[in-house]
């Protein structure tokens, strides 16, 4: 009798244990990947209960949820968001996902499993359909418990995924996904590298050690050194800034953080020395990858650059000064300028290096140029053609420097005019036929600016006009540009490299002469104007905020110039974080994309002697800290433009 028993109670568990055929494991599946739905949509409701008022809510319906979002969604199990969150924000969008799993699957087993159990009791059903209804309610328990658990690992104890189990990871907002990171410092004091440096090298690295949680392949800093006056050369000329770029990649057993403090103490603070002038304000620029889209190699590590250094003519628009440059036949004419112009003795262009970088985390996408969008593939074979380089590195950020390239030209008839044939004109286009070699070299524009340059000094000379005038009014612009256009007429070689862009634009047609050249001065007063209004409009702030009105991403970005770096820096932040820190007790500016990065000066002393030191600071901030979260652009000046 005892072993009936035994017998019957075995075939009565076999009978109630489900049958592990393919079905049974085609239904667990169906609910694992159910419920991970369940679980990604709830991160997904909570983000856009927050975004429901917020300006960056109809970039991310566009962009976000896109082919690749629904992918990670439905089959990645992970909710990937680039948005600018706050802590508690961030906290209330993780904790929904665990919280609504372990819902579920408590409702599964504590109301459906034993609605089941009773109904089964009652009617004492054996057939096949009480078979199948048994399965679907046992995985749907396996399913969601598995679920659950997920979500308590990942979200509520901050864990990382473990793929045999949960895929390829759940995260709940961008920040928790591998992605890139920007930090910088501002030193607004001279003791911060005229005492010594190791207080600086300090708080950057620690400022290293946390953006390092966004990435830790590799990393990057920039920061500019002032060049001396060469031999002759007035002192009021424009102050050369020389860029030193320290990139590392780091290996499997070393440390970031620390390898970059090395190199970047080595690249600048050599033999102890002083890189500095005590009037001069250093930033340090950096940044942390991880290779997303590409290898972590030393050419895809940023601070990115498109263009390398090369000499520029460039008027100085801090102040009116006396070059070496300045050509003696214009000093013989310095007696008839008018009180309250320039003198024309010093308003002259300088030959100065130019070089550009940024640091991004983020992604750019297309650009909008005249109403049409480009992709960034189209962009970066543009870049190569309209910049005569080569694209440095296939990564989307390089295309981000090239782009600052060819708008930054404040200062620079040359560069103005490149940015006027490229851009400026309403029929522009980033053209895609990559086999063209008929854009103009740098040469050229550079000979047609020196026409502007001649034009310049005769109306300063005439007392009409100052250089400061001419950019506060429209119609000295006007002017300006259709003088320009006169000259040109008489010298029409300087525009022969120019003539197939310009005939695009209506000059080279067949029409009666007259209407040929009607149209061809038309479209080149367009082009003389164009290069005029970004002579004085396209510095670092136009130039940050006209790349993100057209173009599409998210940019966590940091842009820096030569021409700019001895007194502003610009960042922007759109769909990424961006905190800014101020220690006006310190002398210091402390930026990064993750909030306690900037942080990193709390506990640092300032390496002076006394306190009274800092009167001597070059900031004009006050109180004793102050932190803002970036979204959108700001300009960080300590010099008067």
């Amino acid at each position: 009798n005892n072993n009936n028993n035994n017998n019957m109670r075995l075939k009565s568990d076999h009978e109630a244990r489900p049958s592990l055929d393919w079905k049974y494991h085609s239904w667990l599946v169906l609910w694992y990947i159910v419920t991970g739905l369940l679980h990604e949509m709830a991160h997904v409701a909570v983000a856009v209960w927050f975004m429901r008022n917020d300006s960056s809510a109809s970039s991310i319906n566009q962009e976000t949820f896109s082919a690749r979002f629904l992918f990670d969604l439905f089959l990645g199990r992970r909710f990937v968001l680039d948005a600018m969150l706050d802590g508690d924000q961030e906290r209330w969008i993780r904790h929904a996902g665990w919280i609504i799993s372990v819902g579920i699957a408590l409702f599964v087993n504590g109301c459906i499993s034993r609605h089941f159990v009773g109904t089964q009791q009652q009617k004492g059903s054996k057939n096949t359909s009480s078979g199948t209804l048994s399965t679907l309610v046992s995985t749907l328990q396996y399913a969601a418990w598995i679920t659950a658990l997920e979500g308590l690992w990942t979200d509520l104890f901050h864990l990382p995924a473990i793929p045999a189990i949960l895929g390829t990871g759940s995260s709940p907002t961008g920040t928790l996904v591998f992605c890139c990171g920007n930090f910088g410092m501002i030193l607004l004091h001279h003791a911060w590298w005229t005492k010594s440096s190791e207080s600086a090298m300090d708080i950057m690295e620690k400022m290293v050690q946390v953006t390092m949680m966004r990435g830790a392949q590799s990393g990057g800093v920039i920061t500019f050194h002032p060049k001396r006056h060469s031999e002759g050369q007035s002192k009021l000329c424009r102050q050369e800034l020389k860029g030193i770029r320290t990139r590392v990649v780091n290996r499997k057993r070393t440390d970031l953080s620390v390898k970059l403090r090395r190199k970047v103490q080595h690249d600048n603070f050599r033999f102890g020395k002083t890189p500095f002038p005590k009037d001069h304000v250093p930033v340090f620029a950096g940044h942390t990858r991880f290779a997303t889209s590409s290898k972590a190699t030393m050419e895809g590590t940023h601070p990115q650059q498109w263009s390398p250094a090369a000499p520029r003519r460039v008027y100085n628009f801090d102040v009116i000064r006396t070059c070496t440059v300045v050509d003696e036949s214009v000093n013989s004419r310095s007696s008839s300028a008018q009180p309250g112009h320039s003198n024309p003795a010093i308003v002259a262009p300088q030959v100065i290096q130019v070089d550009n970088y940024i640091t991004h985390n983020g992604d750019f996408d297309f650009y909008n140029l005249n109403g049409k969008s480009y992709d960034l593939g189209a962009i970066q074979k543009w870049l190569a053609v309209v910049l005569q380089y080569p694209m440095p590195a296939p990564v989307d950020s390089c295309a981000v420097a090239g782009m600052v390239d060819l708008l930054r030209c404040q200062g620079c008839f040359g560069l103005s005019l490149r940015y006027a044939l490229a851009m400026g004109l309403p029929t522009a286009v980033i053209f895609q036929d990559q086999t063209s070699t008929d854009f103009p070299q740098y040469g050229d524009f550079e000979s047609i600016g020196k026409v502007f340059e001649d034009v310049l000094g005769k109306m300063i000379a005439m007392g009409a006009v100052s250089l400061s005038s001419m950019g506060n009014s429209s119609s000295d612009r006007e002017s300006f540009a259709s003088k320009v256009v006169g000259e040109l007429k008489e010298e029409r070689d300087l525009l022969e490299p120019l003539a197939g862009h310009l005939g695009t634009q209506g000059g080279h047609v067949e029409k009666t002469p007259d209407e040929v050249e009607a149209g061809h001065v038309s479209t080149l007063h367009l082009l003389c104007l164009s290069a005029v209004n970004a002579f004085y409009d396209n510095d670092l702030m136009f130039v940050t905020k006209e790349f993100l009105a057209k173009a599409s991403g998210s940019f966590g970005l940091c842009v820096t110039s030569s021409l700019d770096a001895h007194r502003q820096v610009c960042l922007a932040a759109r769909g990424q974080t961006m905190s800014i820190a101020f220690y006006p007790r310190k002398g210091m500016i402390l930026y990064g994309s993750e909030q306690a990065a900037v942080k990193a000066g709390l506990k640092v002393p300032f390496p002076g002697n006394a306190i009274d030191e800092l009167d001597h600071s070059l900031g004009d901030v006050d109180n004793d800290a102050l932190r803002l979260d970036l979204d959108g652009k700001w300009l960080a000046q300590w010099k008067k433009s």
